[in-house]
């Protein structure tokens, strides 16, 4: 079965069955980018309805399907002797029926924005044999994940000399001698030239796991290439490679959906759009993958996790509401306090009554905390960065507090000042990372230039 598309919408009508076939029901299966992945069908009151984790389905057009959720069977309406239920779906898979339990060899997926991020449009085709080779990124006793590369060809015929064009004849008689020679010599020979290079992200489990498990890996993947590019990267096209008795690679790869992806609030647009790989601060040319990957896999799994969430869901437009600013305010403060408190060696003079100032003063830059005392209109000599953010920060978390910062600014200084502090956090982890400083000097001017 072909490459199923995240970014598409797919209507599949079928018959869908309990994996021990003791119940058996027509229904529709749904997905959408931004609504998500679901299965509608009817039944009768008297038929045995239980919950079940996993259901096989059969597809109009043939194709099998094993779909994966918390399939609790509830009711979304009723008439007479009708029963009508819309499920959630968390994994779809498309080719085989599998058990609820089963294992996998691990996945290969493809990434918003990964074929850029790997090399420039116009220079894949180009790319030398040597060079696309499996990179291996990352290792350890469960998983391996590795930059894969598929060449994509086109065959020639004989008569394709007149695709040449030089200004030079003699070149182009030699070119046109040296083609009729190899006919002569091989007769009906067949060449074909590479017309694109496609790189893919693939996880392979040394000790096979469970979908779920294979799904966190993939979302700290995306979560990654999203703190890299500070844009949000989702998932494109994924299969899923299923240990076969004939090995076979058709067999052991089967596409698949998820239906955790979160396309909401304008990131379906924002991740259909182009960028230019000349115009990208963090490339595998300008850091080191592996270093800052198995950086990440050892580290970042949990920790700071829920900031660096929020980067892999930036769109960079002002939350609609104040309240939604204020509470990211109060977030971003407190990743500041986190990071002082995780740094043991730090001078002494950053005292808890300086713990804003620690992250600042050492990952923010001269021409950040200008933009910074001018967002936080900072006129006395005597008052720190540090400490005007941890005033504002005690205004907007304590009630009963005078509101005098708070008064002073609009929400959209509020949220460019956000947009400071992100700044200054993500500086951090890239430092912590391996992250070259003069990749993340350059980072940060960029950034700063869209405040």
């Amino acid at each position: 079965m072909k490459n199923l598309n995240q970014f598409n919408s797919y209507n599949w009508q079928g018959l869908f069955f309990y994996t021990d076939e003791s119940l058996k029901f027509n229904g529709k299966l749904i997905y959408q980018p931004e609504d998500g992945f679901y299965l509608e069908f009817f039944l009768e009151t008297s038929q045995k309805i239980k919950p079940t984790g996993c259901l096989h389905g059969v597809l109009e057009n043939g194709q099998k399907c094993t779909l994966f959720g918390n399939f609790n069977m509830n009711l979304t309406g009723m008439n007479i002797n009708i029963f009508t239920y819309r499920e959630r779906v968390n994994f779809g898979i498309f080719g085989k029926h599998v058990h609820q339990n089963q294992l996998f060899c691990g996945i290969i997926a493809d990434f918003t924005f990964f074929q850029e991020f790997c090399c420039p449009k116009g220079l894949r085709k180009n790319v030398k044999k040597a060079e696309l080779k499996d990179k291996k990124l990352f290792h350890n006793k469960d998983i391996e994940i590795s930059i894969i590369n598929y060449e994509y060809y086109e065959w020639l015929n004989q008569d394709f000399v007149d695709r040449f064009n030089t200004s030079d004849q003699d070149i182009f008689d030699k070119i046109q001698d040296f083609f009729n020679a190899l006919k002569v010599s091989h007769g009906n020979y067949n060449i074909a030239f590479r017309t694109d290079v496609k790189s893919m992200l693939r996880i392979l489990a040394t000790n096979k796991k469970n979908i779920n498990e294979l799904f966190l890996i993939i979302k700290s993947l995306y979560e990654f290439l999203s703190f890299l590019l500070y844009l949000p990267v989702r998932p494109i096209e994924m299969r899923i490679i299923i240990e076969t008795k004939d090995k076979t690679r058709e067999d052991q790869q089967l596409p698949m959906l998820i239906g955790f992806t979160d396309f909401r609030n304008g990131i379906l647009e924002l991740s259909k759009s182009e960028i230019v790989h000349q115009h990208l601060i963090i490339t595998p040319f300008t850091v080191d993958m592996k270093t800052i990957l198995t950086t990440w896999m050892k580290k970042y799994f949990d920790q700071y996790n829920t900031f660096i969430q929020k980067i892999a869901n930036y769109t960079g437009f002002s939350p609609f509401y104040e309240y939604e600013v204020r509470s990211e305010y109060v977030f971003l403060t407190a990743i500041l306090e986190e990071i002082y408190h995780n740094t043991k060696d730090r001078n002494k003079k950053y005292n808890y009554e300086n713990r804003y100032s620690y992250a600042i003063d050492l990952y923010s830059g001269a021409a950040l905390q200008k933009t910074l005392k001018n967002l936080l209109k900072i006129d006395k000599e005597n008052i720190t960065l540090g400490k005007a953010i941890g005033n504002l920060r005690n205004e907007i978390a304590h009630a009963g507090k005078p509101k005098n910062h708070m008064l002073k600014l609009s929400s959209l200084e509020l949220f460019d000042i956000c947009k400071c502090l992100d700044i200054i956090i993500t500086a951090y982890i890239y430092k912590d990372l391996g992250i070259p400083s003069k990749v993340i000097e350059s980072f940060k001017e960029k950034e700063i230039s869209k405040i």
